[in-house]
């Protein structure tokens, strides 16, 4: 099929025509890519080839001419982008490494915070136990400090008791005193009393009688010894009881100062623990430090990420618009093209003797497809030499798009190392306030 009505179908061809072979979806999503990374670079490349070859400008065919001039150009053209592409690429490494640097310190912050959680839970534990131990001082101290008052009461009154014995035994010995004088008195009256009984028998009578109060006084006599004695075993028995107090008392009182001493080592343990635990919490205030200059510095990276993306976008837009510009110079030149290819048939067939025979201008199917509809093929270019036209094959460009899929690669691995950097702070946060809840309430 001709492409234009004043064109007619190639009588001595016998290539068929071309048609787009089916492309798989990643096949075609890969071509898109290319395509629009092919569109991006084309104007910039054509900009530069009429800036260094004004005359391209002026020329009937176009860029279907190629010279040394504009391939020097696009390749200078080429490696600025290649540079530019570099200096990026060196860019996003740099940054690359940071966030590396960032994410080492973040899990370093976070083993440290582990560290510090444990060491904290043990001084907790160590402060749990010091406590209670105190508490059991303190609990077996008041016991005792009760026992022993019972025992001072019950002391006192024994010693009340004895004192009472005492006075009451003073008394008796007194009267056994008293007794025994009267005793002596009456026998001495009853041997006086003896002398003058041969003499009068009236003494007898008092003989028998003073011998019966003689015999009364005795047995009172003897009751009081019995009764001095019994005493006198009570008071043994009770300085006994007095003596087992005292040992009681003392033992009660080394006991005491046992738990004194006791106390006071819990209390210097408890002291060492406020001191760690201060020091711990000096040591958190660092790394809080250590976890704002991170932020600071997350906060610059951002910052400079968000000015490269702005800076990108606007590089973006405005290579899109240079495409627009390009896609319209493309359309022109096209038709330009078509109007000249009819221009020159028609004056081959003009020139020719017999033209009813008209030779046909080209032995190729003509078909104008654009380069960006047709990804990774060989450009093909005519150059028209009087009335023939010849085929020029070109190697296949290499792969624009490798640097732009690495520079997303590593722009997604860069927000995914944020993701984990905003992650490890999130629980160190969350760590930090578990800490100080759990100090509060041990507090």
């Amino acid at each position: 099929m001709p492409r234009y009505a004043d064109e007619e179908a190639p009588r001595h061809s016998n290539r068929a025509p071309y048609r787009s072979p089916a492309r798989s979806p990643a096949r075609h999503h890969e071509a898109e890519e290319i395509n629009q990374s092919l569109c991006l670079f084309v104007p910039v490349v054509q900009d530069l080839c009429l800036r260094r070859c004004p005359h391209r400008a002026s020329s009937p065919t176009g860029t279907v001419t190629r010279t040394n001039e504009g391939r020097q150009a696009a390749f200078e053209t080429r490696m600025a982008m290649q540079r530019e592409l570099d200096a990026a690429r060196s860019q996003l490494r740099s940054m690359e490494r940071e966030m590396d640097d960032l994410q080492r310190q973040a899990v370093g912050a976070r083993d440290e915070a582990a560290v510090a959680r444990s060491e904290n839970g043990r001084l907790q534990d160590e402060l749990r136990s010091c406590r209670e131990r105190l508490n059991a001082a303190l609990d077996s101290q008041q016991e005792l400090l009760g026992k022993n008052a019972q025992k001072h009461e019950l002391l006192i009154d024994l010693q009340a008791q004895v004192a009472g014995l005492r006075d009451e035994i003073v008394d008796k010995d007194a009267r056994a005193r008293v007794l025994e004088d009267t005793v002596a008195r009456l026998e001495q009256e009853l041997r006086t009393a003896r002398h003058q009984a041969s003499a009068d028998n009236s003494a007898r009578d008092a003989y028998a009688n003073l011998s019966q109060e003689h015999d009364v006084t005795r047995s009172e006599l003897r009751s009081i010894r019995s009764d001095h004695a019994s005493r006198e075993a009570h008071l043994r028995t009770l300085e006994a009881d007095r003596a087992a107090l005292r040992a009681d008392v003392s033992a009660m009182h080394e006991r005491i100062i046992m738990m004194e001493r006791e106390l006071d080592l819990a209390k210097s343990q408890a002291e060492s623990a406020n001191g760690a635990e201060a020091a711990f919490r000096d040591h958190l205030a660092s790394k809080d430090d250590l976890i704002a200059e991170l932020h600071r510095q997350k906060v610059e990276i951002e910052a400079e990420f968000a000015q490269f993306r702005s800076m990108a976008d606007g590089q973006t837009r405005s290579l899109e618009n240079q495409l627009d510009g390009a896609r319209a110079k493309e359309q022109m030149l096209e038709d330009n093209l078509r109007t000249l290819h009819r221009t020159l048939g028609r004056q081959a067939a003009a020139a020719m003797p017999n033209p009813q025979y008209p030779l046909p201008v080209t032995n190729v199917s003509t078909r104008y497809v654009p380069v960006r509809e047709v990804p990774r093929a060989p450009i093909r270019e005519s150059v028209i030499y009087r009335t023939h036209r010849y085929e020029v094959h070109e190697p296949a460009r290499p792969d624009p798009t490798g640097g732009v899929r690495e520079v997303s690669r590593r722009v997604r691995r860069y927000m995914d190392l944020v993701e984990e950097k905003d992650e490890a702070e999130r629980l160190a946060d969350i760590a930090r306030e578990r800490l100080r809840r759990s100090l509060r309430e041990d507090q």
